[in-house]
């Protein structure tokens, strides 16, 4: 029997598609509306890229980076990060037995795997074991969440050259880093490296970080990074990386200009591009007007 002659489609008054803070958020109010709601998670437990590589592994480190200023202890700098991050496996774990169990009690069903749409109210969830469901509903929220892209002038090997997911998965605290963006992501982990004791130049194309925000405020986060040691480099943007193979990383920036660090363990963190995966959106968008190819133009949506 292959994927798409699996049995026949479930029924739900309302499906949701990711399980991070919005998705179960949606899923549990929609559950607590009266609807019989099923939520669709590809990965192996609930929670999204907020709980695995993002809101509370990156506050735990904020929290270890304050801790030197505030009771006196060490500078972190050439310390574990496997130390710096210590105890975020139990709170990951303690938030997803929570989780769980506030989907279980309010009836909220889980289906593992990835979901595509096959009509404007039928969703088919390719699981990774097991023969694909076809799960049939009026109301749909897709809550897919974001991740980090390339640019396309350099790749990201995650080891030397790394994304927003991958710079926890560092061995060591380097002694210096570079930070491509200015954005939200971006300016949070410029301080908190260097809180820790990194050396961290941060670059954006952009003549201020945080553009959207008063430049009062911008002009306060610049000020405190410099106090720290490091800097912020405006209008500024990157054309190429080159790892020497021993110890550095070399940025070779628009105006002709190289920044090399002299560290054994340097770093390139890229966090320019932190919306929604354009790739990923347009699939779904895509996918979703073809599904909707057989309506009757004008016709009001199933919504």
């Amino acid at each position: 029997m292959t994927r798409a002659a699996s049995a026949a489609a479930q029924s739900a008054g309302f499906v949701v598609i990711g399980s991070g803070p919005a998705g179960q958020k949606a899923a549990i109010q929609a559950a607590k509306a009266g609807h019989d709601v099923v939520l669709v998670e590809r990965e192996c437990a609930v929670g999204g890229a907020c709980v695995r590589t993002g809101t509370i592994p990156s506050k735990t480190l904020r929290e270890r980076a304050t801790r030197p200023r505030l009771h006196g202890e060490p500078e972190a700098v050439e310390r574990p990060m496997e130390e710096l991050l210590a105890g975020v496996a139990d709170v990951v774990e303690a938030h997803d037995r929570y989780m769980t169990a506030q989907l279980e009690r309010n009836g909220v069903r889980v289906l593992r795997g990835q979901a595509r749409f096959l009509g404007p109210t039928r969703l088919e969830v390719l699981r990774i074991s097991g023969p694909s469901l076809q799960v049939e509903a009026p109301r749909v929220v897709i809550a897919t969440g974001s991740r980090p892209r390339a640019p396309a002038q350099f790749s990201i090997d995650h080891e030397h050259v790394l994304d927003s997911d991958s710079i926890l998965s560092l061995s060591w605290l380097p002694r210096s880093l570079l930070v491509l963006g200015g954005g939200v992501i971006a300016c949070e982990y410029a301080s908190i490296f260097a809180s820790l004791g990194c050396r961290v130049t941060q670059v954006d194309r952009n003549h201020r970080p945080l553009s959207f925000i008063d430049a009062e405020l911008t002009d306060v986060y610049v000020e405190a990074l410099r106090a720290a040691g490091s800097d912020f480099l405006p209008g500024v943007g990157v054309r190429a990386l080159h790892w020497d193979g021993i110890s550095q990383v070399r940025a070779d920036f628009d105006d002709g200009f190289g920044l090399a660090r002299a560290s054994n363990t340097t770093p390139v963190i890229v966090i320019r591009f932190e919306a929604e995966s354009a790739a990923a959106l347009e699939r779904i968008k895509g996918e979703f007007r073809r599904a909707l190819q057989p309506l009757k133009p004008g016709a009001p949506l199933p919504y």
